[in-house]
């Protein structure tokens, strides 16, 4: 379960840092194109490519209080505060 979770989160980090290089590529070769007025197509892709952009730029700040308020959970959750030691924890046999 672990492998395909990690798996999981590679590819998902390749696509998303391939879909930045992309936008951002896609911005960059077309911000001196021939604009044809106001139903230009790659004004309209421009626009929608700074969109996504700043979308994503949204979502990390969240993400990142995601990450920060699950690390606290699970160290509040698994600290020694609630995990007494206690002989079936410790795995100890009783014999008298």
């Amino acid at each position: 379960m672990k492998k395909n979770n990690r798996c999981l989160a590679i590819i998902l980090c390749i696509f998303l840092f391939f879909s930045l290089i992309i936008t951002t590529s896609f911005i960059v070769g077309e911000t001196e194109h021939e604009c044809v007025g106001g139903e230009c197509e790659i004004c309209a892709q421009i626009s929608s490519c700074q969109d996504s952009l700043k979308k994503i730029a949204l979502v990390k700040p969240l993400l990142l209080i995601l990450a920060i308020v699950f690390v606290l959970v699970k160290s509040i959750l698994f600290s020694d505060v609630f995990n007494k030691a206690t002989p079936f924890a410790l795995k100890v046999k009783l014999l008298n």
